[in-house]
């Protein structure tokens, strides 16, 4: 067992309550619609997605929360979905040197897109600050690992992997798992109080931790929508085949989005075995057996 310290994070529910009590709430749209345009010299109307608060997938959470059971059972407050939008990236802190951080922001899809990129309006919280591994990790690894020197770079990358998980362990605490089920009455700037539904609708990163997904997510790394994840959905960096949901190769890319490619993400759809009895074989191979991370086994 080995100690990773310097993880700086916040409670997602107490984000959420002060963004709700903040002037910015005024902001909030907490009731999503759908949006049309009009053709000209037509009776006919297209439906405009444009923000996250008039696409189908927050309409459709809108109405599920509807029927969900809350924390007081006699209370009549309005029933909202708070939208979390989650973006995560490497962010180097000087021009010359090798200092970074690795922070995750959080920002509500309740509000326009022109107000979230507004830099002085407040609407990007500051989630968590996640550790990188020190160099005194590497070398505790080295003086035990008898193939540390052929398998520095998968082993490092695994570590990592461990480390993102664990992390996202610590910020979705039990708080935020009851806020999820049963919501939490929070006062917003107005004097309302309501019942707010904490609800991931988007997970944005860069490559090589590029992952992401529109749909709705929870539990975090089992309902996998969009994935093209490297360090969270642990794929293959620079694989063959980048989804997770289905087997088209990287050459066959370019047919997203064609009539045909819903067949073909059925017929050539993955299908997992026992996915818990096989990350335990991995493990055990990994670490009892000191097999290849990235070899054919594991």
């Amino acid at each position: 067992m080995f100690s990773i310290s310097g993880l700086h994070y916040c409670h997602i529910t107490t984000l959420i309550k002060e963004a709700f009590e903040s002037p910015i709430s005024k902001n909030f749209h907490l009731s999503p619609f759908k949006l049309f345009r009009k053709l000209p010299d037509s009776e006919d109307s297209d439906c405009v997605y444009t923000k996250i608060y008039n696409s189908d997938v927050l309409l459709d959470e809108h109405n599920k929360v509807q029927r969900f059971p809350t924390g007081d059972p006699t209370c009549k407050h309005k029933k909202v979905v708070a939208a979390l939008m989650f973006w995560l990236d490497t962010t180097h802190l000087a021009t010359f040197g090798t200092a970074k951080m690795w922070p995750i922001y959080l920002l509500f899809g309740n509000l326009s897109k022109y107000i979230q990129c507004q830099p002085n309006s407040g609407a990007m919280k500051h989630l968590a600050y996640i550790p990188l591994l020190p160099n005194s990790f590497q070398d505790k690894l080295k003086s035990f690992h008898h193939k540390w020197d052929t398998q520095k770079k998968n082993i490092l990358t695994h570590c990592q992997q461990e480390l993102m998980h664990t992390v996202w362990k610590f910020i979705l605490d039990e708080d935020f798992l009851y806020a999820y089920t049963y919501g939490i009455v929070v006062q917003s700037l107005d004097g309302i109080e309501r019942w707010v539904y904490p609800h991931i609708l988007t997970y944005l990163a860069d490559y090589p931790e590029k992952y992401i997904f529109i749909l709705l997510l929870f539990p975090f790394v089992l309902s996998l929508t969009v994935p093209f994840r490297v360090l969270l959905a642990t794929i293959c960096d620079k694989g063959l085949c980048p989804c997770l949901c289905c087997l088209i190769p990287k050459l066959k890319m370019d047919r997203v989005g064609h009539l045909a490619n819903a067949k073909i993400r059925n017929d050539q759809a993955h299908k997992y075995l026992d996915i818990k009895e096989s990350v335990k074989n991995a493990q055990k191979a990994i670490y009892k057996q000191g097999a290849p991370i990235s070899g054919v086994y594991v």
